[in-house]
């Protein structure tokens, strides 16, 4: 019984990381929220100004270069709907 578990865990985890990979930026929209071609995602653990705080530009404009630059891969946390998800992502 424990390796048909652990074989669903394992393709979760694997489909997840499968996701991540594809995942394109289509724009981001502040310094803690991007879009996808599929979703809207909010960054886990991320506490970035709100749009129209002073430090609003410099944080969407950080998210911005660090996403064109750097490979990033993501994991669902919590699904907030159809459209938008919560994802950790390094």
């Amino acid at each position: 019984m424990k390796i048909p578990i652990l074989l669903i865990v394992t393709i979760l985890f694997l489909s997840s990381e499968a996701y991540a990979d594809a995942m394109k930026v289509k724009e981001v929209i502040d310094g803690n929220t991007f879009e996808t071609h599929m979703k809207v995602v909010h960054l886990w653990g991320v506490d970035a100004p709100s749009l129209g705080s002073p430090s609003a530009k410099a944080a969407k404009l950080f998210l911005e270069v660090l996403l064109n630059s750097e490979s990033i891969h993501c994991n669902e946390k919590i699904i907030l709907n159809e459209h938008e998800v919560v994802m950790r992502c390094f």
